[in-house]
């Protein structure tokens, strides 16, 4: 008998109906161990004393860059407490570690930002050549079928399927006999599209207020996709569970989360 939940499911697909599943969609690199207690990484965003940098501060805060960090982090065993802050540093371009702390300057961050902003950070990248891409490694591919195999046991009816144009999130639908697959540009890879968090962001929370089922809506995208849109940075061929609010349907209440097949 088959399940339906009122949710979505976002997958971070491995390299989210009216369930939503996001499905994390993970690179060719090794994958990261599960992350344990980060009570020992402190954060902080020092509000900006120079008006120009008063964007950036926002933007920073608004895309939970200091939490990926301190989740990034969470696998090692730190001897000593750790302090990372983001501040203002009266005009020099710098970052650096003392005394337990690691500060980085918001002047740093803004000759960066200005620097990738005229650089191709993916020279040579064709949506339509996944030859030109970070695709699936062997062990992404048996967890992408080892999550279908999943989702057929425990009976998940699927009632849409979305992705990202990006291959590995499209093969690891396939891999998991989800199909048809429909191609969404609003959840293609915010990290590369980075100018355009806020603009994919609110086309992916529109979908997902909007869905309304029969059955669960599993999506294929990345991590710096979910993040924004769920405060939830999940590991590589992990998986977001969220439902929107019956009061406010563009606010989405995360349910839970699945590991990847280890």
């Amino acid at each position: 008998m088959k399940r339906s939940i009122q949710a979505v499911a976002l997958m971070a697909a491995v390299s989210l109906a009216a369930s939503w599943v996001a499905f994390r969609c993970p690179p060719a690199m090794a994958q990261m161990p599960k992350p344990q207690s980060v009570t020992g990484i402190v954060i902080n965003y020092v509000e900006p004393t120079d008006p120009a940098h008063r964007a950036i501060y926002d933007r920073l805060r608004k895309r939970q860059v200091l939490e990926q960090y301190k989740e990034f982090m969470s696998p090692l065993q730190l001897k000593r407490a750790l302090s990372v802050a983001l501040q203002g540093c009266d005009g020099q371009v710098n970052a650096w570690y003392s005394n337990g702390k690691i500060t980085y300057c918001y002047e740093m961050v803004a000759v960066i930002e200005n620097v990738v902003a005229k650089a191709n950070p993916l020279p040579g990248f064709k949506l339509e050549d996944c030859a030109t891409q970070r695709n699936l490694t062997d062990k992404g591919r048996a967890q992408a079928r080892a999550l279908g195999a999943r989702f057929r046991a425990e009976g998940v009816a699927v009632g849409k399927v979305l992705s990202s144009q990006w291959c590995r999130c499209r093969e690891t639908a396939a891999l998991m006999g989800l199909d048809p697959i429909e191609p969404a540009p609003t959840f293609n890879n915010a990290f590369t599209f980075r100018d355009r968090v806020d603009e994919l962001t609110a086309g992916a929370r529109a979908i997902v207020a909007a869905w309304s089922g029969p059955g669960t809506l599993v999506v294929m995208t990345h991590g710096a996709n979910i993040l924004p849109l769920t405060g939830v940075m999940p590991e590589e061929g992990g998986m977001v569970v969220v439902k929107p609010e019956p009061a406010t349907p563009a606010r989405l209440r995360v349910l839970g989360r699945i590991s990847p097949p280890s």
